[in-house]
């Protein structure tokens, strides 16, 4: 697999110690810290770039999302799950026309589940972040 072409403005690599002499080592596109496959993604690829390094070094990687456009990086996501890969996502609803209204140009929970059975049929571990659940 080629290196990802890394940029320092981009992304950088935020090490913290923990138990055992293990370092945590997070590989972060610089202003997507938060919020993986915002729609900007589909333009500048910074979380597949960030994967991609991931996948690499041979880290774990659980992605938390709103977006189906995590299965771009489905190959990725598989190659890292020879460690450990997992993605959830964010439902509010499960109703598509509640959703719209809730978050305009979010895509449609509908997408959410389509993407976690594609997930889930490649064996990644997939599940979903409630914080609120409106019916």
């Amino acid at each position: 697999m080629p290196k990802p072409p890394i940029q320092g403005e981009i992304l950088h690599l935020r090490c913290a110690p923990v138990q055992n002499d293990r370092l945590v080592i997070e590989v972060l596109p610089h202003f997507i810290e938060k919020i993986p496959y915002m729609p900007l993604e589909k333009r500048l690829n910074l979380t597949g770039r960030a994967l991609a390094v991931i996948a690499e070094f041979h880290f774990p990687v659980h992605v938390m999302t709103k977006s189906d456009l995590v299965l771009r990086d489905l190959d990725t996501l598989c190659q890292i799950n020879r460690v450990y890969a997992a993605v959830s996502f964010t439902i509010t609803t499960a109703d598509d026309e509640l959703a719209k209204k809730l978050e305009p140009g979010a895509p449609l929970v509908s997408e959410h589940f389509r993407a976690m059975k594609t997930l889930t049929d490649h064996d990644i571990y997939t599940g979903h972040s409630d914080k609120v659940v409106l019916r």
